[in-house]
This record gives structure tokens, C-alpha cells and sequence, in this order.
């Protein structure tokens, strides 16, 4: 019985949204039903009862070492290993938004669109993308988004404060380091606002000068998003010379591993 009592107790009790309740320690069904047993059965007068108690922790022990230990080796080799989720869910549904998600959608990295728009909500759906459409902010909606495979937040919309309460909600979710915020205008700009502290909002996106402003100033140009591919005949240096400064970084993709561009640091 107290095996079979362990194994039962193992079965993966991690919740699938953030912030609903929390996972029941693995084992502790087995514990308490081998308690019970161990004290009726002393009062039975089994003499060995008080063995049942160490056994269970034992077998409780030794099968979280053996699964923690064999999980993951056994997960690769099966190629089922999720590995550390890449996707992104991008915080607003315009135009040009629309168009990164897409290319990070053609290189394979998960994307997740989020817009309280109809129309843009509905041209992304057009588009072949995952879609919510209703309000990051909203007390329900970020728990009941399917974040499989997502990792990182990127807030795209031309408010700071939109941007930045849903850096702060997600930080919880995916970590600090893994959300990202457009500013909405740079300092002195009209629509620009306070720059809030780094602990107040994510870390800024693509470059010092980048705001949505001026994204979408360049968009509404002739700027396009490019994929180029590097090696050793069209290196780094071989890029900049070529594309010099008009050319603004975004992300760095190795392998299946994202890296997303950021002000002020260098990848």
C-alpha cells in the first residue's frame, strides 16, 4: 500500500495560470495517509507499524530524485523537452506590431497578440496569428491567456502606462529580465511622459532612441522588417557596413534561442 499510496501522490499538481492556486507538495497525500495507518495499526498491535511511517518518506524520496534525476535526460532524447520558452506575447495589434509578430512568427518563435481593438485584433487573426483581443489590464484576462511556449512580454502600444502596468504584472509571470517596453515618445517629445524607474516598468526596446513615435514615423515611411541570415561570408561588420545606421536591431535568433535588443546594452 504505501508504494502505491507514494506513486498516486506524485502526479504533477503544478496549476496552468499564474496566480490561481498554488501546487500541492509532491508526496504529502502519501505522508499523511501513512500516519494514519501507522497509529491504527499500533493500536491493533502490530509491533512493526512504526515502519510504514519511514518507508513512505523513503519511497517519497527516492522516486522525486529518480524522476527529477531521469526527466529531463529522458525528455531530450525523446525530443518532447520544451526547453525555456521563447515565444512572445506582444502587447498591442497595430500595424507595425502586426508586422513583427509576423516575422517572428515565420522564424518559428511562438507569438501571442493581445489588443483591446476589434479592428486590429481582427487584421491579426486575418493575418494567421494567435489573437486575444481585450485588455491586458483587465483583473481576469491575464490568467486565462494560453502562455504555452511564451516567455517574454513586449509592450508595443503608445502608452506608457499601459506599457509599463503590464511590464509590472508580467514580471511575475515571465521574470524582470524577460519583459520589454516601447517608450511612448522620448523625453521632450510631445506624448512623452516621466521616465519611470527600472523597477517601475520593463526594460526599453531596441534602442535608446526607439519610441513608438518614431517607429511608427519610420513605418509610416518605407521602413520594412528584414530577416538576414549571418555566416561567415556576410558577417556582423559585413551588415553594418552594408545597412550602416539605418538599420535599427531587434532581435538575435540562434538556433531556437531569441534574444531581444535592448537600450543601453549590448548583445
Amino acid at each position: 500500500f504505501a508504494p502505491f499510496a507514494a506513486f498516486c501522490s506524485f502526479q504533477d499538481q503544478t496549476s496552468p495560470n499564474p496566480g490561481s492556486t498554488p501546487p500541492i507538495p509532491r508526496g504529502i497525500v502519501a505522508a499523511a495517509v501513512a500516519s494514519v495507518f501507522a497509529l491504527r495499526l499500533e493500536e491493533e498491535g502490530f509491533a512493526e507499524a512504526g515502519v510504514l511511517v519511514p518507508v513512505v518518506f523513503v519511497v517519497i524520496v527516492g522516486t522525486v530524485l529518480f524522476y527529477g534525476l531521469t526527466a529531463g535526460p529522458v525528455a531530450r532524447r525523446l525530443g518532447i523537452s520544451g526547453g525555456i520558452p521563447q515565444g512572445c506575447l506582444i502587447v498591442g495589434a497595430h500595424a507595425w506590431a502586426l508586422k513583427i509578430a509576423e516575422a517572428l512568427h515565420r522564424a518559428e518563435i511562438p507569438v501571442l497578440l493581445v489588443d483591446s481593438n476589434w479592428t486590429n485584433s481582427n487584421l491579426a487573426r486575418m493575418a494567421g496569428l494567435p489573437t486575444v483581443r481585450g485588455n491586458i489590464l483587465s483583473e481576469s484576462l491575464p490568467d486565462e491567456l494560453p502562455l504555452d511556449g511564451i516567455g517574454k512580454l513586449l509592450a508595443l502600444t503608445g502608452n506608457d502606462e499601459v506599457n509599463s502596468l503590464a511590464a509590472l504584472h508580467f514580471s511575475e509571470v515571465f521574470g524582470k529580465q524577460e519583459v520589454y517596453q516601447l517608450p511612448a515618445a522620448a523625453p521632450g517629445e510631445k506624448g512623452s511622459e516621466e521616465v519611470l524607474p527600472a523597477g517601475l516598468r520593463g526594460r526599453l526596446l531596441f534602442g535608446a532612441e526607439q519610441t513608438y513615435a518614431s517607429l511608427s514615423r519610420r513605418f509610416a515611411g518605407e521602413a520594412v522588417i528584414k530577416v538576414t541570415s549571418l555566416s561567415e561570408e556576410f558577417d556582423l561588420d559585413a551588415y553594418r557596413s552594408l545597412y550602416g545606421e539605418s538599420a535599427v536591431l531587434l532581435f538575435v535568433l540562434e538556433g531556437k534561442a531569441l534574444s531581444v535588443s535592448v537600450a543601453g546594452e549590448r548583445l
